[in-house]
Formats: structure tokens, C-alpha cells, sequence
């Protein structure tokens, strides 16, 4: 294959907007669209592996991830905005973890009332 074709994990990291460790992964787990190909990073047999993907694939793949994540229209939203699509996986999970404890708490609400009050 063509080394013009393809795509190595450090770019496609940098265009998913992690690292190329969490883009290997992405692969050990099955979530990207393609297959690997190995190669030598320096085109001799004792030259570090380095990973490679079919770039038409992998770019068709991210532009898709990119427009669902944006919606239908293609462009942010003020609702999507609010729901924190956009924040980071840390703060997601902190404000998820809040949402989890307040329904499993309960708490009781007092309600007190102004004697003239009726």
C-alpha cells in the first residue's frame, strides 16, 4: 500500500484531540473504523513498528464523529452548550457523580410557614 494513503496514530491524535498512546487504545479495543498496518518507522528491519490506518477511511470516520457530536445542522447549540457536551470528560463525570447523589439522597425539605400566613 501506498505510504501516501495512509495515516500514522500521532496524526490522527492530533486530530481527534488525544494522544497517539490513547489512539493505540482506540485500536487494541476495536473502536476505530479500520485496521492497522504496521510498518518500520525508518524503513529498515531493526527500526521501531509504528502504526498506520487508511487515511480516506479514518478522515471520513472523524468528520463523521465531529458532525454528530455538533448535531444534524453541523453547528453548536445553545442546548448542547448547556448540557456540557463540550466540557471535559472530568468535569461531565464530577457533575454526573453530583446528580447521582442527590436522587439517591433525598434530603427533606422543611416548609415553614409565617404565622399571618395562610
Amino acid at each position: 500500500m501506498d505510504r501516501a494513503k495512509l495515516i500514522s496514530r500521532r496524526e490522527v491524535g492530533e486530530l481527534l484531540n488525544v494522544t497517539a498512546q490513547h489512539v493505540g487504545v482506540m485500536d487494541d479495543r476495536g473502536q476505530l473504523p479500520c485496521a492497522s498496518i504496521t510498518f518500520d518507522s525508518l524503513g529498515v528491519k531493526r527500526g521501531k513498528q509504528a502504526k498506520y490506518y487508511d487515511r480516506e477511511t479514518i478522515l471520513h470516520w472523524i468528520y463523521a464523529r465531529n458532525r454528530k457530536k455538533l448535531g444534524a445542522t453541523g453547528q453548536v447549540t445553545f442546548q448542547q452548550i448547556f448540557a456540557g457536551h463540550f466540557e471535559p470528560m472530568h468535569i461531565r463525570r464530577r457533575y454526573e457523580i453530583k446528580r447521582m447523589r442527590s436522587r439517591l439522597s433525598r434530603p427533606m425539605t422543611q416548609i415553614i410557614r409565617i404565622k399571618g400566613d395562610v
